[in-house]
């Protein structure tokens, strides 16, 4: 019986080593969330030499909040009155303008308006602006609407993925309403998806003058070396995406500058990492160890399970001991 204790005993040790050695190595798996990059979509009705903007909105969404600016007229990248900017800086609305008659039976009339949301939930983040030189319907919105110098941006987070997309049109017709005709006038959009698009003059988005004819007949114009002009550019890839219907120098280098109708975009992928050694601290991500819960203890260089087993081979070293002692005198 001794030697069968003996046995049984050192069966026990070997089990709770192994137990032991394989609880620590697992509990010491991280996996490491890298969250998506910021992203970021921005819209440019028209700028002149950087000073005075029209229908310029910036929209952010990050791993935490959101943000929104929507600007109908801005000097020095800040609106002269705070009825023709819209700002908001976490959840909630703002909508501004110079003059808004409403809704009336005969239509309505907007002067420089500007409106900036953010909407959160616990694994969204979205950031909408928009703003307009001016807009307005005959009416109702569903006969006529017409839209002056006007941009839109929207950036959405959700944890593991970021997108940013902006539109700039210089004018934008509306009869019949969203199942009606729509025409406009110098467009830009762009996407972090990595696609940009602009084009001069278009029936429900599709273009009646193409980019070539454009580009050979005015854009490719032999002009003096004071003034210098570059149509319809889309530039970047997946990521970010920057697309500009107009920029002009005057002066030559430096001189003065017109922006005309631009649209960016930029956004990303987050990660996933698995790691069996400690991780060392990374700006903007989250550490979730696989063998932890809401409910265990703080680590304090063991974990609780292998402690349990190293308490257990103990015991059963113990055990081995005092059957080989019988053994012995046996």
């Amino acid at each position: 019986m001794s030697r069968r204790r003996a046995i049984l005993a050192s069966s026990l040790l070997g089990a709770a080593i192994i137990f032991g050695t394989a609880t620590a190595a697992s509990a010491d798996i991280l996996t490491v969330n890298i969250p998506a990059p910021v992203s970021q979509a921005e819209g440019l009705a028209a700028n002149v030499a950087g000073v005075i903007g029209i229908g310029h909105t910036q929209s952010d969404a990050t791993p935490t909040t959101g943000d929104s600016v929507a600007n109908a007229v801005e000097i020095g990248g800040k609106p002269p009155l705070a009825v023709l900017g819209s700002t908001q800086n976490g959840p909630g609305s703002t909508n501004n303008a110079l003059l808004d008659t409403k809704q009336t039976p005969l239509g309505r009339i907007e002067a420089a308006p500007s409106s900036a949301s953010v909407t959160q939930t616990a694994t969204t983040r979205q950031a909408d602006s928009n703003a307009a030189l001016g807009r307005g319907n005959l009416l109702n919105p569903d006969f006529a609407s017409i839209a002056v110098l006007e941009s839109t941006s929207s950036a959405t987070h959700q944890d593991l993925l970021s997108k940013a997309f902006s539109t700039s049109d210089a004018l934008v017709l509306n009869m019949g309403g969203p199942d009606g005709t729509t025409i406009r006038l110098l467009h830009s959009e762009s996407s972090s998806s990595g696609t940009g698009l602009t084009y001069i003059l278009a029936i429900n988005d599709t273009p009646i003058i193409s980019v070539t004819e454009l580009t050979d007949q005015i854009c490719s114009l032999s002009l003096p070396e004071a003034l210098r002009v570059s149509c319809l550019e889309v530039t970047g890839g997946v990521g970010h995406v920057t697309s500009e219907v107009l920029n002009a120098t005057v002066g030559g280098v430096p001189g003065l500058s017109v922006d005309a109708i631009q649209a960016s975009g930029s956004g990303g992928s987050g990660a996933v990492q698995t790691s069996s050694a400690p991780a060392p601290e990374v700006q903007a991500q989250t550490f979730t160890k696989v063998a932890d819960t809401s409910r265990s203890l703080p680590r304090t260089g063991m974990t609780v399970g292998f402690m349990a087993s190293f308490a257990f081979a103990l015991v059963a070293l113990g055990w081995v001991l005092v059957g080989m002692r019988k053994v012995t005198s046996d």
